[in-house]
């Protein structure tokens, strides 16, 4: 019986291209598969075969996951060194990836620029 979440963490595998090509998950929103040796990153395997990795950060004492990019395009190194660099920016106080993407999110598109522009030429 495992008595503590360091002892689970340790009997994980560290993610390989191997073990990645042969995972696969039958439940319906799929499965994470966390890594061995970088216990932050992870892959997320989906039903239909999709997988894409992951890093959990927890800035301001609310976990928040970071998807880093898809398996196939991108290999389980260049995922493991995305996942590095995130971490690392996180823990020295630096930008934030998820705040980042909420503000691109919400700056307006061009479209709503030209309108407003427009709006604002035509007066």
């Amino acid at each position: 019986m495992a008595n503590s979440k360091a002892e689970a963490r340790t009997k994980r595998p560290k993610l390989t291209k191997r073990l990645v090509d042969r995972l696969s998950t039958t439940k319906k929103y799929g499965e994470r598969v966390y890594c061995g040796g970088l216990p932050a990153f992870g892959v997320k395997v989906f039903p239909p075969g999709r997988k894409s990795f992951f890093v959990d950060c927890e800035p301001r004492h609310a976990r928040r996951r970071i998807t880093i990019g898809q398996f196939g395009p991108m290999t389980v190194d260049q995922a493991r060194s995305a996942a590095h660099t995130t971490l690392g920016q996180r823990q020295t106080g630096g930008a934030d990836p998820l705040d980042d993407r909420e503000q691109r999110r919400r700056a307006g598109t061009v479209a709503e620029w030209v309108t407003e522009y427009l709006a604002r030429i035509a007066r």
